[in-house]
């Protein structure tokens, strides 16, 4: 039984999380104008947004930063993130 709905703010997903996405080569051009036409284009932005945010603070499986969760929120030409993550010590 779901006794509360946690907003993506207080609750933050993983990076992208959540996001179905489809991967088709470059050259097929018909199947590229069928996914156009179905993109979300807010979504898409967002999973842009995120993912370049954990490559500026290093947040690849190769570094001691481990990403926990990060989500963006646009309001009018602002974009917002919010993120946590924790340093990992390697012993």
């Amino acid at each position: 039984m779901i006794k509360e709905i946690l907003p993506p703010t207080l609750f933050i997903p993983a990076a992208a999380q959540g996001i179905v996405c489809a991967e088709v080569r470059e050259e097929d051009k018909f199947i590229c104008k069928v996914l156009e036409k179905i993109n979300h284009r807010k979504t898409y932005i967002q999973a842009l947004a995120e993912r370049a945010f954990l490559k500026v603070i290093g947040g690849d499986c190769k570094t001691p930063l481990v990403p926990l969760g990060i989500y963006t929120e646009f309001k009018r030409a602002l974009c917002r993130f919010y993120s946590i993550y924790r340093y990992k010590l390697r012993l």
